[in-house]
């Protein structure tokens, strides 16, 4: 039963892991517009290894509504997450602080930052 769940792990943190590698929102959805590719970059520090990106709004409301939607994925976690913000644009870091390098759990919640961040994008295009 143990190694049952172990590898159900392993292929959950496969999966997402290949989704955020490879999956932009213009992989998803063909729009009359121009998006930047919403992927994320792994980044080298001196100090640690981070999956990065950063995101851009036009309305303050739907800026705070990505953010608290960010930090309640956290939360689930119990795993934060490094916020930069600058006027309505936020760069968000994920690493894992104890060893200063990603894991899988910092893909899981890049996958959700992606879907959260695609919706907000697809309720946009709808108005």
């Amino acid at each position: 039963m143990l190694e049952n769940i172990i590898r159900q792990r392993i292929q959950e943190s496969k999966n997402a892991r290949q989704f955020v590698e490879e999956n932009t929102y213009d992989n998803f959805v063909e729009t009359p517009i121009v998006t930047s590719p919403s992927h994320w970059e792994t980044m080298s520090y001196p100090e640690m290894t981070c999956l990065e990106r950063q995101f851009m709004f036009d309305d303050p409301k739907v800026f705070l509504f990505f953010v608290m939607e960010v930090y309640k994925a956290c939360i689930r976690y119990n795993h934060y997450p490094c916020l930069e913000t600058d006027e309505l644009n936020i760069k968000i870091k994920l690493y894992t602080k104890n060893i200063n390098d990603i894991t899988d759990i910092d893909f899981k919640i890049a996958k959700e930052i992606i879907e959260v961040y695609n919706e907000i994008d697809f309720l946009s295009l709808e108005k």
